[in-house]
């Protein structure tokens, strides 16, 4: 099977148009595996996420397209109006039962998103059933038994349900693909899954800087003056971001007369909801998700880029926004648990500061110690560039990826022709 082209299928809730979260990714390595050769198809949602509505140039039940060179096929799911255990529970499953009626051409392989782990259960369970076994691997960018632990939305039951599913999924799986080493750590002791079984693929950095505009150019047009400090966090507005937080902060530098500016660019389930508790502070501005050309402008135009995560948040997931702010060149504030893999990764980088998440207070002292030392701040820019370059490298993580879809084609007709 080495060598030659593989028939590929990759069933993932999230594709491109979305441009944030993991839809950038699931679609590089889709149309990456294309470029190799590879015959690919996908099996996807209807566009949503991080607005959690359906794109209204969307409609039907279903749709088929040709992106890139990919087959792609789009299955109407509900999509919760609200955060909750139950709307999400019912968003996966919907897409589970339209995606295993999917699946009839055999393929080499099906690649499996997690996110959504049900659809993804459910879509192991059909392949499993079929007189032709095919190899399934799970790509995992988020860990659910660790969120549903850490976040705190679902209650104890919930959560020992959410982690057995999960060890259950990996457990079937012929191959995993986790994106930080600290995955795979939680895998084998939380989950007692054969190490040989896991490679770690870092998510690549996806975007491309550039623009014909000055930074000052930018700037201007966002309405920031030459003055203001701008701290701009970009990407979802969900639980896990806590951007409370943020808002405080912004509420405590109005009080104190300062020229520091805070910018929410994106959209998620808690949007709403932070608009009108920041109704009356002038020190915060929230931003709709800009264009994929906009974007590495808006990050390269800010004075420092922060991530945010609630307090308790360790092990679940690895902001995708991490690849995007490295590769920005800015220097990064992270307001996270100091033993998560946030902040081990930015201590890997070297490209900014952690401190304590859940502490308004701190990202203000933080901002202003970063504002107070240019060379400092411009040295984990660049040491967050350079780490974006030698370990985030595109073609490196696609060429690892591709690998990795092939070595569990062989591994699944090994398993196959042991039975």
């Amino acid at each position: 099977m080495s060598g030659r082209g593989l028939s590929v299928r990759v069933v993932g809730i999230n594709y491109a148009p979305e441009h944030t979260g993991i839809a950038p990714y699931t679609t590089e390595a889709a149309t990456a595996l294309h470029r190799r050769g590879h015959d690919v198809s996908v099996v996807t949602g209807f566009p949503h996420y991080p607005s959690w509505r359906v794109d209204p140039r969307y409609g039907g039940r279903e749709l088929r397209e040709v992106m890139h060179g990919v087959a792609v096929h789009r299955l109407r799911h509900h999509v919760p109006a609200r955060s909750s255990v139950g709307g999400r529970l019912r968003m996966e499953a919907g897409f589970g039962s339209a995606a295993i009626r999917a699946l009839e051409r055999p393929v080499d392989v099906t690649i499996a998103v997690s996110p959504a782990l049900v659809s993804t259960a459910m879509v192991l369970a059909a392949q499993r059933l079929r007189a032709r076994r095919t190899p399934v691997g799970v790509w995992v960018q988020d860990l659910y038994g660790a969120g549903a632990r850490e976040t705190g939305l679902a209650g104890s039951t919930a959560t020992a349900m959410t982690a057995s599913l999960e060890r259950r999924v990996l457990r079937s799986a012929d191959a995993i693909a986790v994106v930080h080493d600290r995955f795979r750590t939680e895998m084998v002791d939380a989950y007692a899954i054969d190490p040989s079984r896991v490679t770690s693929i870092p998510n690549w950095t996806h975007i491309t800087p550039s623009s014909s505009e000055t930074r000052d150019d930018v700037r201007a047009r966002w309405g920031w003056r030459p003055d203001d400090l701008v701290l701009l966090h970009a990407g979802n507005m969900g639980v896990k971001q806590h951007l409370d937080n943020l808002v405080s902060a912004a509420r405590e530098i109005d009080s104190r007369g300062m020229r520091i500016r805070i910018v929410l660019v994106g959209d998620g389930n808690q949007r709403r909801r932070l608009q009108h508790d920041a109704l009356d502070v002038r020190s915060l501005d929230i931003v709709d998700p800009v264009s994929e050309q906009d974007f590495p402008q808006m990050l390269g135009a800010a004075d420092i880029l922060v991530v945010n995560e609630k307090p308790g948040v360790r092990s679940m997931s690895v902001p995708s926004k991490l690849t995007s702010y490295f590769a920005s060149g800015r220097p990064v504030l992270a307001a996270v648990d100091p033993e998560g893999v946030t902040a081990r990764e930015m201590a890997a980088s070297g490209a900014g500061r952690c401190i304590p998440s859940g502490d308004p207070q701190a990202v203000i002292d933080a901002a202003l110690r970063l504002a107070a030392d240019d060379v400092a701040a411009a040295r984990m820019g660049e040491r967050g560039l350079s780490y974006s370059r030698t370990h985030l490298d595109r073609e490196s993580g696609l060429t690892a990826f591709e690998d990795w879809v092939r070595a569990t084609a062989e591994r699944g007709v090994r398993r196959a022709s042991w039975r």
